[in-house]
């Protein structure tokens, strides 16, 4: 079942070309400072952390146990191994973005 696409999409070049000029710096500094915050959070991550972002989320690394799925392609069904995942909570500041915003 395919989603229907109800907002308009913004890319990574929309968000650093807001955040520079919010922030009166360039466009540039601003891709370093969003890599440089990429990177720490991966690192953060693959060490075993949890990070949270006071007021928007928290990335916490889940493991998952073992489990029966069905292949989209023929049905089948495929054993699916233990994994370990990140998972996203939202927090205040994205809780109220989701309670403001209608559907359109």
């Amino acid at each position: 079942m395919a989603r229907d696409k109800q907002f308009e999409v913004k890319n990574h070049n929309d968000l650093l070309s807001e955040v520079a000029e919010r922030t009166g710096k360039t466009k540039k500094e601003t891709h370093e400072m969003y890599k440089a915050l990429e990177d720490t959070l991966t690192e953060f991550l693959q060490s075993g952390h949890s990070v949270r972002l006071p007021r928007l989320f928290t990335l916490r690394l889940v493991q998952r146990g073992p489990r029966i799925a069905r292949s989209p392609l023929n049905g089948e069904k495929v054993e699916v191994p233990e994994k370990v995942v990140v998972k996203m909570e939202r927090l205040k500041n994205l809780q109220d973005v989701t309670e403001t915003v209608k559907p359109q």
